[in-house]
């Protein structure tokens, strides 16, 4: 909503034109500039080799899972059901939406990146008729906005593990309902259910990968993110600290459970290092997404085996 009587008022309404035009224009060139980004911000499948191969694996799961089956073998007269789950579908839909929407926040990080480094020590790589002095007073606002993005792009990029979580728990434990699990607790509930029934996925490249990211808790690890996120959700905000020591306090104090080494590792890095952090985790998700398909489909066949086992048992 916006009060029309009283920008008629106002002396100069030009700024609504100007606002008008960004944001009708943002999306298209945040698009265009992350072509020019180093890196670039990952995408979902790097070739479209790998996009068909991944949506078949998805179609395969969805199918196998209650959705709408590839092809129909029926009797003759008999009508195929057209009652289908498609659970499974809509929840990677959510995780593909999600992805694509953290993507454009990292996007936004990284523009904003470009734009405080243009504004600290670029100037002669621009034209623009603002005065040095007007350029001096835009620094400290593009900068806070370079942290207020960040901060958007860690908790969409923590959320989307939140909705493997969520499709894990259905594949695994039949569980439909949200905000129940966190993705790593889920893991776990499938290392302790069901890898002791084939010990031989714990040397599947898909198992690897995703426990390797899933526990580290270096910078480049999903436990890293998690926590980071829970932090800026509930305690803190990034920002560059003023007063020395602060954020060591405020890290102490809301983190005392963790030894000093984990602290320091969620504390405020530099802006490069905050950029380089979120470009990795983007790369992360884009990475394992093949990976998650492989896990839920071991899953779905283990669980199919086990019922055919248990409906051939006759007990006496």
């Amino acid at each position: 909503m916006i009060n029309f009587e009283k920008l008629k008022e106002a002396d100069s309404p030009s700024w609504i034109q100007v606002l008008f035009d960004r944001s009708l224009k943002e999306a298209v060139l945040l698009d265009r500039a992350a072509e020019f980004f180093e890196p670039e911000p990952a995408r979902l499948f790097k070739t479209d080799a790998d996009s068909k191969r991944i949506n078949e694996k998805l179609a395969n799961l969805y199918a196998k899972l209650g959705g709408v089956p590839k092809l129909f073998i029926t009797k003759e007269g008999v009508k195929p059901s057209d009652t289908y789950d498609d659970f499974t579908w809509y929840s990677v839909q959510e995780m593909v939406s999600l992805f694509n929407r953290a993507r454009i926040s990292v996007t936004k990080v990284h523009a904003k990146f470009l734009t405080c480094e243009i504004l600290r020590g670029g100037k002669q790589l621009i034209k623009t008729r603002l005065t040095k002095k007007q350029l001096a007073a835009f620094e400290p606002i593009v900068i806070e906005e370079f942290w207020e993005s960040a901060e958007t792009a860690y908790i969409r990029l923590a959320s989307m593990w939140d909705r493997v979580g969520q499709l894990l728990d259905y594949v695994f434990f039949n569980i439909r309902q949200f905000e129940r699990d966190g993705f790593p607790s889920v893991l776990d509930r499938i290392k302790v259910n069901f890898t002791v029934l084939d010990k031989s996925v714990e040397k599947q490249q898909f198992w690897v990968d995703i426990k390797r990211y899933t526990y580290r808790d270096q910078v480049d690890g999903l436990k890293w993110l998690l926590r980071r996120r829970n932090l800026l959700v509930h305690s803190l905000h990034l920002g560059e600290q003023k007063a020395v020591g602060s954020e060591e306090r405020d890290l102490a104090y809301y983190f005392n459970h963790l030894d000093e080494a984990a602290r320091n590792r969620l504390g405020a890095m530099t802006p490069e290092e905050e950029l380089k952090a979120l470009h990795d985790h983007l790369r992360a998700f884009a990475k394992l997404l093949e990976p998650i398909c492989d896990l839920c489909l071991w899953g779905v066949e283990l669980i199919a085996n086990l019922r055919k086992e248990k409906e051939g048992v006759f007990i006496c």
